[in-house]
């Protein structure tokens, strides 16, 4: 896998909205996305689900796999964290 593919990926998310900034590390690929939850147990709301899903999608598409998820300060945002296999 090339870092022009990813990059490539990266873009066209970030083009279609579905993530605000992403950073391309040695060994893993750091995608971040402003979320709306849908209640107290922390559900994204429907349009936030899809964004994840066309991310997730994406990303697999070019052998990249989700690693990891957590939150950011000062933001309701969070990121995700994918690696090649």
């Amino acid at each position: 896998m090339t870092t022009d593919r990813i990059a490539a990926a990266l873009d066209t998310l970030t083009r279609s909205g579905a993530i605000y900034a992403s950073r391309i590390d040695d060994d893993k690929v750091v995608v971040s996305l402003d979320v709306v939850y849908a209640g107290p147990a922390c559900d994204y709301d429907a349009e936030t689900a899809t964004r994840v899903a066309e991310i997730d999608a994406a990303l697999q598409a070019i052998g990249l796999h989700f690693s990891d998820a957590g939150g950011e300060e000062d933001r309701q945002a969070e990121y995700f964290i994918y690696r090649a296999d």
